[in-house]
This record gives C-alpha cells, sequence and structure tokens, in this order.
C-alpha cells in the first residue's frame, strides 16, 4: 500500500481500532517508511542462504573440510589454503619475508610464483584462529555471496526492476563455471569485476569521481584476489573504448579516469613491483605444447560441468580438457536478450557492450587453438602485452563469457510485461536455475599441523612427486599445509611454476636412497628427512638401513606415522666453490648470443646454482673484429645443481651490438677475471 493511501486510513481510524491493529501498523510503516529494506535485507538473506545451498554440505564440516570441487586431487584447494595460510602468517609479522615462503628451498621468493591473494588472506585473518579449513570455507561463502550482492547492485544502479536484480544476483552465485572451478579459490570471485564495469558504463554516460573510484577499487580488488582475472579485466576494458569516445573531450572524464589510474596503481603495484622482481630472476618460461592444452575447443562449450547434474545427464558426450557449457536455456535467453536489447534504445548500447565483451572473450578462450589459416590472433596477446607471453589458462577467460550472458539473459526479465508473458518468463528463469545447479560438493579433509618442537629445516618428505600431473602432488600440498605453522623451509613444493632444481630431484630421488640422491640432499644443506611408511620397498629400506649403520643418517623421533631421518655432515654447496672446468656451447639466435656452460666435475660433488642464494657471478666479455671488446655483466636465471653427467646448463643471453657481422670471440670471466670459458665464432651478414 502507498504511504499516501496507507497513513491517511490510520488517522481516519478511532483510536480502540488501531489499538486492535498494532502489527499491520507496523508493517504497513515498514513497508512504506523503509524502502530500502525491502532492497537489502531480501538479496543479503537470499544470496547468503543460496551459497550455504550451492555448496551442501559444506556447511555441516565448515571447520574440518574445504571443497574439491571438480579437482580429481586435493592438490589444489589445499595450495590455496596454505597460500590463504602464508598470508595470515605473514600479515601477523607485518609482512616481514613476504615473498620467500618456506617452499623450494634454497630458492627466493617462491611465493611469487603463483597468485598470492593478498585480499583474500586478509579476509581468512579473523577466522583462522579457529580453523583453517573454517578461514577457507569463511572467505569461500563470502565470495559467492559478493558476487550476487554486486551482480544486484549493479542492475539496480542500471535501472532495471528489483525482479529482474535479484533474480540476477543469483544467476550470479550459481553459474557453472563457478560450480566447476570451485576447487580453485583464485577463480571464483568476480565482485571486483563487476564493480570496475559499474563504473566504466558510469563514465560513459557521466564521468565522475565515484565512477572513477569505483574503477579503481574494482581493478585493485580484482588483482588483489585474482590477477589472472585481472589481467582479462585490463583487456576486456578496451571494448568500452567506443563508449568512451563522446566523453573524452571534457574535464571531468579526465578526472574521472586519472582518479581510476591512481587507485588502481596505488594498491596494486606494491604487490606487482615485488612479484615481477621475484620472477624476472627466475626467468620462468612456459611451452607452447603447455599454453595450447590450457586452451579452450569449440567443443569445450558444449562441455557441462561435471559438477552439476545437467553434467552427469547431458546426452551430448565430447572429449576435452575444459568445461565451458554455460546451459541450454542461459545461450537461449542471453540470445533473446541480445535481440531484445538492440531493439530498445534504453538498451542498445549496453547490449552491443555485451555482445562485444563476449565475443572477445570467448576468442580469447581459444588462445592457440584458434588458427585463421596460418595466422594466430592470440599471438598479438603474447607479443604485445607481456603477462600473456606464459599464461597457461586462456580458456579461464570463459568464466566472463558466462558472466556476459547473463547479463544480457537478464534483459529479457525487463520485456517480459505482465500477465501471461511473464508468468512464462519467469518459468523460464526458473528451469534455468534448475539447469545448473549443482550437485552436492566433494569435500576434502585438511590435514592437522605437525606438532613436533624437534623438526629442523632444511627439511623434505618424501616421497618426491614422480609426474607431472596435479594429482601427483597431493601429498607435497599436504605437507606444506602440515608445516605451515612451523614455517620450515622443505625442498618440496608447489606452485603456479617450478624452479629447475626441483626436476632434478624429483628424478634424483626416484629411489631414494642412492648416490647420486644422498649427494644432492648433502649440497643442499638438508637437515631432516621426512618419509612416508608406506613408501619405500625392501630394496630402498635395506639401503637406508646401510646408510643407517655407517652413521651417514641418523634416526629421529617420529612424527606420528611418518619416518624421521638426521642428515650428517650435510651443508649447502654453492656453485662458486667449483673449480673445475667449463665447456662452453655457443649459438646465434635474432642478433642474440645464448650461452650453455655445463661442468665438468671431477668428482662427486654436487653444487647448487640459486639466484641470491647461490649464484654464479660471472661477466660476458665479447671481442669484435675490429679488435674492440666490450664487458657486460652476467645473469643466470633460475635454480638447479650442477654436476657431472648433469643436463642442466648455465644459460646466459649476449645481444650483439646493431648490425653486428664478422668474427667475434666470446668469453666468460669469473670476478677475479679469470677466464672461465671461450668460443669463437663467425657472425653472417644480416
Amino acid at each position: 500500500m502507498p504511504i499516501g493511501t496507507c497513513i491517511p486510513s490510520l488517522h481516519s481510524q478511532s483510536s480502540a481500532a488501531l489499538k486492535r491493529f498494532p502489527p499491520g501498523i507496523l508493517i504497513c510503516k515498514l513497508k512504506n517508511d523503509n524502502p530500502g529494506m525491502k532492497r537489502w535485507i531480501w538479496p543479503i538473506g537470499i544470496y547468503a542462504l543460496t551459497a550455504i545451498a550451492l555448496t551442501w554440505p559444506l556447511v555441516l564440516h565448515i571447520t574440518e573440510r574445504i571443497p574439491l570441487g571438480s579437482e580429481r586431487s586435493p592438490t589444489v584447494p589445499l595450495f590455496n589454503l596454505w597460500t590463504l595460510g602464508w598470508n595470515v602468517n605473514r600479515i601477523q609479522l607485518g609482512y616481514q619475508g613476504y615473498w620467500d615462503a618456506p617452499i623450494f628451498y634454497p630458492v627466493q621468493g617462491a611465493f611469487a610464483f603463483s597468485e598470492p591473494q593478498p585480499l583474500t588472506g586478509l579476509l581468512a585473518l579473523p577466522f583462522w584462529i579457529v580453523s583453517p579449513a573454517l578461514a577457507y570455507n569463511a572467505v569461500l561463502l563470502l565470495f559467492l555471496f559478493l558476487n550476487g550482492l554486486a551482480v544486484y547492485v549493479f542492475l539496480q544502479r542500471r535501472g532495471f526492476a528489483f525482479r529482474s536484480a535479484l533474480l540476477g544476483g543469483l544467476l550470479a552465485l550459481s553459474l557453472p563455471f563457478l560450480t566447476q572451478e570451485r576447487g580453485v579459490l583464485h577463480l571464483l570471485p568476480v565482485f571486483g569485476v563487476i564493480l570496475a564495469i559499474d563504473g566504466l558504463w558510469s563514465m560513459t554516460d557521466a564521468p565522475s569521481w565515484q565512477a572513477g573510484l569505483k574503477v579503481g577499487l574494482g581493478v585493485a580488488i580484482t588483482f588483489l584476489v585474482s590477477e589472472q582475472f585481472a589481467l582479462f579485466l585490463g583487456i576486456l576494458m578496451i571494448v568500452a573504448i567506443p563508449f568512451l569516445l563522446p566523453q573524452v573531450i571534457t574535464k571531468q572524464f579526465w578526472l574521472s579516469a586519472g582518479l581510476a589510474v591512481v587507485v588502481a596503481t596505488a594498491l596494486i603495484l606494491p604487490v606487482a613491483i615485488p612479484q615481477k622482481k621475484a620472477l624476472d630472476i627466475m626467468a620462468f618460461t612456459r611451452g607452447v605444447e603447455t599454453i595450447t592444452a590450457g586452451s579452450a575447443h569449440l567443443d569445450d562449450y558444449l562441455r557441462p560441468a561435471s559438477s552439476t547434474w545437467q553434467g552427469r545427464w547431458f546426452p551430448l558426450k565430447l572429449d576435452g580438457n575444459q568445461r565451458l557449457f554455460p546451459g541450454v536455456l542461459l545461450f537461449l535467453l542471453a540470445l533473446a536478450g541480445t535481440i531484445i536489447g538492440l531493439r530498445q534504445n534504453r538498451h542498445r548500447k549496453w547490449t552491443l557492450f555485451l555482445v562485444t565483451s563476449a565475443l572477445l572473450a570467448f576468442f580469447i578462450s581459444l588462445g592457440l587453438n584458434l588458427e585463421i589459416g596460418h595466422w594466430q590472433p592470440y599471438e598479438i596477446l603474447r607479443e604485445f602485452v607481456p603477462s600473456f607471453i606464459n599464461l597457461r589458462s586462456p580458456f579461464r577467460i570463459g568464466y566472463f563469457v558466462q558472466i556476459y550472458l547473463l547479463l544480457l539473459a537478464i534483459l529479457v526479465l525487463e520485456w517480459h510485461g505482465k500477465g501471461q508473458r511473464r508468468i512464462i518468463t519467469l518459468i523460464l528463469f526458473g528451469l534455468l536455475l534448475l539447469e545448473i545447479i549443482p550437485r552436492p560438493a566433494r569435500l576434502t579433509q585438511v590435514p592437522p599441523a605437525i606438532k613436533s618442537d624437534g623438526l629442523v629445516g632444511p627439511t623434505i618428505f618424501l616421497p618426491f612427486p614422480d609426474g607431472r600431473a596435479t594429482s601427483a602432488y597431493a601429498d607435497t600440498a599436504s605437507w606444506m599445509v602440515a608445516s605451515l605453522p612451523k614455517s620450515i623451509p622443505l625442498l618440496n613444493g608447489y606452485s603456479g611454476y617450478f624452479p629447475s632444481l626441483h626436476s632434478q630431484l624429483k628424478m634424483l630421488l626416484a629411489d631414494f636412497p642412492t648416490p647420486g640422491g644422498m649427494a644432492a640432499l648433502r649440497s643442499l644443506g638438508v637437515s631432516t628427512i621426512i618419509i612416508h611408511p608406506d613408501w619405500m620397498d625392501e630394496a630402498q629400506a635395506s639401503r637406508l638401513a646401510q646408510y643407517v649403520r655407517h652413521g651417514e643418517i641418523l634416526e629421529g623421533e617420529p612424527i606420528g606415522d611418518f619416518l624421521v631421518y638426521r642428515l650428517v655432515n650435510a651443508q649447502l654447496q654453492p656453485v662458486s666453490a667449483y673449480e673445475g672446468g667449463w665447456a662452453l656451447e655457443t649459438t646465434l639466435e635474432k642478433q642474440v648470443i645464448k650461452l650453455r656452460a655445463y661442468a665438468a666435475v671431477p668428482d662427486e660433488q654436487m653444487y647448487v646454482m640459486a639466484p641470491k642464494v647461490a649464484p654464479l657471478e660471472w661477466r660476458v666479455q665479447l671481442t669484435g673484429p675490429d679488435g674492440e671488446t666490450s664487458i657486460s655483466d652476467a645473469y643466470l636465471p633460475n635454480a638447479f645443481l650442477l654436476y657431472h653427467g648433469s643436463d642442466r646448463w648455465a644459460r646466459l643471453d649476449v645481444p650483439l651490438p646493431p648490425g653486428a657481422q664478422g668474427h667475434y670471440i666470446v668469453k666468460i670471466i669469473n670476478v677475479s677475471g679469470e677466464v672461465v670459458a671461450g668460443q669463437e665464432m663467425d657472425i653472417p651478414d644480416g
């Protein structure tokens, strides 16, 4: 009842009548004096309950287990839990040593090798003291809730009806990609993306400081919870440029855009700069095969999420790596919304923006699998956007496709009008929710913390992973979580990038104990070896007993079911201690001399090469045909073991002067000026 009719009717009643209907008066006043209450109580309550329902039965085990999503092993969820734990650990110490996480010893800066999620860790802090699982699950539920609320607020601000905005937020919690990737925490939050789009679209109509603040905060929030999504968002924001052009001539636009840039850079750079430095030191690269495997195929958009009921009963069965099917009804409603939006002046620009953004996201998701003739459009991004060169999973931008389809589908609700058409539309959206409803969540137990006070690092847990699949690192992730409270330096580790040292240890420790494996652990200065009791066979156990009898390994106090040993006479052996000769190989590639040096070690000793900890301090001397000599500092990235028979080379790239040709002499010299190795080569003309 409108306030104009409600209040007068109350005054017309006698005092006795009013006394008989106090609840009615109260309800009337709440409805009319607090119109905003309806706009907030309903979405907050519905989205909170929906988040719990979509992750059922998580709430029943919220302090002990975390969701697996579609992951076949607990590796990734436990790794994300470890990431939150390291954030909490460093927050309590004022972020001291934030990037030097205790994995991949002796490599420094290991926390930069994957998504650091600093804002996510900050949100987890209040719950961590109760239990790590509660902290993880509370953040997960909060992300789902905020996704829905962000879409709801955005649609309300765009002038959509309450019912449309409420349903749009509900769908935002339920998108199939969210269900599929529930085991990967940093792939869940998109509320920052929605905030940025809200501000950006406001700038197309009327630039203001509020719009600029939203864009800046939206981009920064996205980066601090998911750097990969921030990269995608930055590319997709380009779509808005044509719609912003009419505002470019105004002072308000530049003030708004300037504020967005200032806010975003102020919040992002304190994380991005040190992380980039740590990654540059290691100079990681990803092969084309890896990126191609992480790119989507057209068929992937016909493969429903395996964690939905639809995925179980869907009649079309296709092979592939990813599952990006948005749902039949979401696609059809989005198509209908596109037609409706393009026919309405009010929504035409908005519809064009959404359709263009969805198409761009779709084509980017295909990555290196999209070829036009012999041309791969994705190579443009790899060439001109540095962060794309090693991006492993372009398919993940398929999440944005589903978000844009959702926003297009909501246009149907604005068009449905009244009567029978409205009922049919609401039924279709109800069926859409049923179509994408998830199956009960699969959960995994969180490993308890190691309680032993006698654990001394550096430590290694055995068995070391023997494969490349994510599932091979399930034990590693468990040990990372269990040892986190002690912050013990581990040779083990799991992340987005792996140092070369890790793959060497995988080979050397496969049949531990062996002379090679023992030499590797001694050269790395390992103090403690923890072994799973069921790992070793009889031959391994016999060799281990022999090392114990000879006093090279000492038995320690077991930790639960795990066997503990102390390694005797272990000390980090830096590569600078190597006094043997070096062999050198040179090749020319695009005016860059590529040097490959390896050690011809005359003994059984292994030497550790690791930037910052155990570097090779070399310089390169380049003498041209004119006799002119230039000396430049050499930098050797990554971390590895140098030893006789190793396939790991010290790699250096030396740029040639412009137009260089003729006979050149390349020498590597050490800090004392002594020649380590040399090679002559001819540079052809052109």
